[in-house]
């Protein structure tokens, strides 16, 4: 996940020369982040931060906005509290909305964004005190935000998300938080 992020910062800032850019093209990237959950509970069973994996499709709609589709993958084990028994977190977020872009050059932008999301999350615990497998679908959102840069039909940015979703159970638990990553991808 470092070497992904620091290419994709590498060819951000160290990228001189501009190649022939496409305004308003429909763009497919793979993206990395770093998932911070919000829940201090979360964060104690499965730790402080953990990858997630993303495909984004952005289309252009009209003038600066665009329309965007994600589809997310986050997988992380852990240990429960207090017996210290083994579990495990999948979410899988399929989100979609629109984006805003500022423009500061031909090949540069800036965008935030919004949308809902729909999520699958499933958790496995070894303990014998609770549930060993928990499915559940949320519904969340997502705000968006980045800087993007493109070089002909290549295509990389560095974006921070901030993702919310809320399983129910006894009582609301958040199942979200911020997202900072980079991409790598092509526009067509």
């Amino acid at each position: 996940m470092r070497i992904f992020i620091a290419l994709i910062l590498f060819v951000n800032i160290l990228a001189v020369r501009s190649l022939e850019c496409f305004c308003c093209n429909a763009r497919v990237e793979g993206r990395i982040a770093a998932f911070i959950p919000d829940s201090e509970r979360f964060r104690d069973i499965y730790g402080t931060v953990g990858p997630s994996y993303q495909i984004e499709i952005t289309w252009p709609t009209c003038g600066c906005w665009m329309g965007w589709v994600n589809a997310s993958y986050f997988c992380k084990d852990g240990e429960s509290d207090p017996l210290k028994d083994d579990t495990s977190i999948r979410i899988i977020p399929l989100s979609g909305g629109i984006k805003y872009a500022w423009h500061f050059s031909k090949c540069t932008e800036a965008y935030i964004g919004a949308g809902p999301s729909y999520s699958w999350v499933r958790i496995r615990d070894d303990s014998s005190f609770v549930k060993t497998e928990i499915d559940k679908q949320v519904w969340g959102g997502v705000f968006k935000s980045g800087l993007s840069r493109s070089w002909g039909w290549f295509y990389t940015s560095i974006f921070f998300d901030y993702q919310w979703h809320y399983a129910k159970e006894q009582q609301c638990r958040s199942i979200g938080g911020p997202l900072f990553g980079g991409s790598i991808g092509g526009e067509f």
